[in-house]
């Protein structure tokens, strides 16, 4: 468990991207250990429940021998057109999640999960756990977010599977007014931004004046992957990264903690 200690990160001003009750959560905690915490909620996430595409998947679940979930909104939106149908997950079917996170939520709506990766909670990671000559002519669905990845489908296809793609959420810009963010971040003695996607990146960088940007860019970040950090570098930050130990708001916290002992603002 992440240290109680009120003063554990005092000092500190962190911007939180994270969307939803997570992010909520993510400022309260960061609050309580000491640091100046602020939500930046640029982006909305929207379960999409009724679509037909989905409808007609759940209709045919006994075709399928594996479905896959890319974030706990795919197993969200998947369980509230479940219930809609009131279907219970026919036998034989394995479930794969990308993440902790997301086995957790599957968990919670009574799903039983075969697959999750132990390190790493990504695509490439959870593609390591399967036998790529076992899935010929084997119908495997992913339940995804509009514009997500592809490399989960193209991999599955390459193997040789019938991939169909759900398409169950999706993510939409929400213009923000940061100004009082983006002022208390430059005043603070440690500064962090805190983003879980490419997609936050790109949407927070679009909230913002080119003045507002430099100060984000001249803040040390906290991600999820390699990958994130690899695009955040390309969009133009370049001062200290950090990639969370897990992929949760612990993982976050202590990847934090680690930039607040080592800061050069010290």
């Amino acid at each position: 468990m992440v240290s109680t200690n009120a003063a554990t990160l005092s000092g500190s001003a962190v911007i939180v991207t994270r969307p939803g009750a997570r992010g909520r959560e993510l400022v309260s905690e960061l609050s309580e250990l000491g640091a100046r915490a602020m939500l930046a909620e640029v982006l909305i996430i929207e379960l999409l429940p009724k679509r037909p595409e989905l409808r007609e998947v759940i209709s045919q679940l006994e075709q399928s021998t594996l479905l896959v979930f890319v974030s706990i909104h795919a197993v969200s939106a998947f369980a509230e057109a479940m219930s809609a149908t009131d279907r219970a997950l026919p036998a034989g079917i394995q479930c794969a999640a990308i993440g902790a996170a997301t086995a957790s939520a599957l968990q919670h709506h009574g799903m039983q999960v075969d697959f999750v990766p132990s390190e790493e909670m990504n695509s490439e990671a959870l593609l390591k756990m399967f036998d790529q000559t076992c899935f010929a002519k084997r119908p495997v669905v992913i339940f995804r977010g509009q514009k997500g990845r592809e490399l989960l489908a193209n991999s599955f296809s390459e193997w040789g599977a019938t991939v169909i793609e759900i398409e169950c959420y999706r993510r939409q810009y929400k213009p923000r007014d940061l100004a009082e963010q983006i002022a208390a971040l430059e005043a603070g003695e440690r500064r962090a931004v805190i983003c879980t996607s490419v997609d936050l990146l790109e949407a927070l960088l679009q909230s913002l004046s080119l003045p507002q940007q430099q100060v984000v860019f001249r803040s040390d970040l906290i991600v999820f992957s390699e990958r994130i950090a690899a695009a955040a570098r390309k969009l133009g930050f370049h001062s200290q990264f950090v990639v969370a130990p897990t992929t949760n708001n612990e993982g976050l916290i202590r990847g934090l903690m680690s930039i607040h002992a080592n800061s050069r603002y010290s």
